[in-house]
């Protein structure tokens, strides 16, 4: 700015903090939810959501043999929850077998039980079968990446990759709505791709299902606990 006169360059500046200062609180909020957590040494009370993606009426993608996505992510969430809960968490379940709540109304969910963690399984597809592989989101935009969410990511992808013995296609961030409208740190994990064959005979096995859904609950127990590898 010269003599009062408001410059191109000194608008575009003064712009960017304006959005920079708006976008600020709601992601800062996601980190610091997790530093008002004191230190566990188990999951006895923790209250974490798993959130089984799609449902009946948005089944998601299918498989050669007909199985739909809800149906394999909700037997992989509803083992977690079983589990979480005998460990003594207060685990919650998105949604049930036969519904087919918005993501955001999953996310509301979430933010009305005041979760610590949210876990979202879901499952990939591919015009191509030959995509496969794992992969894992955690909250991120240009300006702004959930550290946290990162990192639980990472380990909980690394969990299923072992399980699996399927290819790592990495963590990335995104702002999709689970992530973004959730005030508590949140995960998508997608295991594999039901238009892979080989991705799609696993995923559909119910004793690989169970093997997931302990990876999730193994990771989890690590994570918050401090417990890493």
């Amino acid at each position: 700015m010269v003599d009062g006169i408001l410059g191109a360059e000194t608008l575009e500046q003064l712009t960017r903090l304006h959005r920079e200062h708006h976008a600020a609180p709601a992601s800062m909020a996601r980190e610091r939810s997790q530093l008002r957590r004191p230190t566990r040494t188990d999951l006895l009370g923790a209250r974490i959501l798993i959130d089984p993606a799609n449902g009946p009426e948005v089944p998601g993608a299918i498989a050669a043999d007909g199985t739909a996505e809800h149906e394999i992510t909700w037997a992989i969430a509803s083992l977690a929850e079983g589990r979480l809960s005998a460990l003594g968490a207060t685990a919650l379940l998105s949604r049930g077998p036969m519904t087919s709540p918005s993501a955001a109304e999953r996310a509301e969910v979430a933010n009305a039980a005041d979760v610590e963690l949210i876990v979202s399984i879901g499952l990939n597809q591919a015009s191509s079968p030959s995509d496969c592989g794992a992969s894992a989101t955690y909250f991120g935009t240009g300006q702004y990446v959930s550290e946290f969410g990162r990192a639980l990511a990472d380990h909980l992808l690394a969990r299923t990759v072992a399980v699996l013995g399927t290819p790592d296609c990495r963590s990335h961030p995104a702002a999709v709505s689970i992530l973004r409208l959730s005030r508590a740190p949140a995960v998508v994990l997608e295991p594999g791709f039901l238009t892979n064959p080989d991705d799609a005979r696993r995923l559909t096995d119910p004793d690989v299902q169970r093997r997931l859904a302990d990876a999730v609950v193994d990771g989890l127990v690590d994570f918050m606990t401090g417990r890493l590898d």
